[in-house]
């Protein structure tokens, strides 16, 4: 009976793609001008730095504040496998440009032509580009300014949004060929011309398949089916 409970269980972590392998830290990259700011999870600034998977920053970059910037991950949200960057408040003093990265890896099982959509909504003064890319690692690089995000493929297409009006809202979607270990990226841009603010929530996703879907429901039926049977003969 317990080694067939072990193997329900082996499986049931297949299936939702619990990640075993070491990888980089969830990490949000900031950079205006010449400026660069990169924030690691659990590090000293992070807000929140005794929860793995919740990273919360605040700081001033230039001309541009960003407040309470939430990224989070794995274990906090998923399975399945996704990234969340959430409560963005960014106010800038005058014009210029903010770019945003938030990126994370060590995501499994990897797989062929796997489904990924992502949505992005807000408000802005300004403008606002939005992309998603997946890569076998992550190999992003920030420095002077610049955010180099190595060899990735896109999913979908560019979202691009201006005011006014000021809300905006919209997602793309795409499949991808990743390996076991992935690394999962969002990157937006904000452009201000002047004082202004924009405020955003952008959600990426592994879209789980049919027939993944249908094997956890068999895997979790049949835990189900033994443990009543263990409780019945206890």
């Amino acid at each position: 009976m317990k080694s067939r409970i072990g193997i329900l269980a082996i499986a049931l972590m297949v299936c939702l793609g619990f990640a075993t392998n070491a990888h980089a830290a969830l990490t949000l990259y900031l950079a205006t001008g010449a400026l660069s700011s990169t924030c690691v999870d659990n590090a000293g600034c992070d807000l929140a730095p005794l929860i793995t998977g919740d990273l919360i920053n605040s700081t001033t970059l230039g001309n541009f504040t960003v407040i309470s910037s939430t990224g989070l991950s794995k274990p906090v949200i998923g399975p399945p496998n996704q990234i969340d960057l959430n409560s963005i408040s960014v106010s800038s003093t005058s014009g210029g440009t903010l770019t945003l990265v938030l990126a994370d890896d060590g995501f499994t099982p990897g797989g062929a032509n796997l489904p990924f959509t992502f949505n992005i909504g807000g408000t802005t003064q300004g403008s606002v580009l939005a992309q998603a890319f997946v890569s076998a690692s992550n190999g992003i690089t920030n420095a002077g300014g610049v955010i180099s995000l190595g060899a990735v493929t896109q999913i979908g297409s560019n979202l691009n949004f201006s005011a006014p009006p000021p809300n905006f809202g919209g997602g793309t979607a795409g499949n991808a060929t990743v390996p076991s270990g992935y690394a999962m990226i969002e990157k937006i841009v904000i452009t201000h011309t002047g004082a202004a603010t924009t405020s955003f929530d952008a959600h990426m996703i592994q879209t789980p398949e049919p027939t993944s879907l249908a094997l956890l429901g068999t895997v979790l039926l049949g835990a189900s089916s033994l443990l009543r049977k263990k409780l019945r003969r206890s």
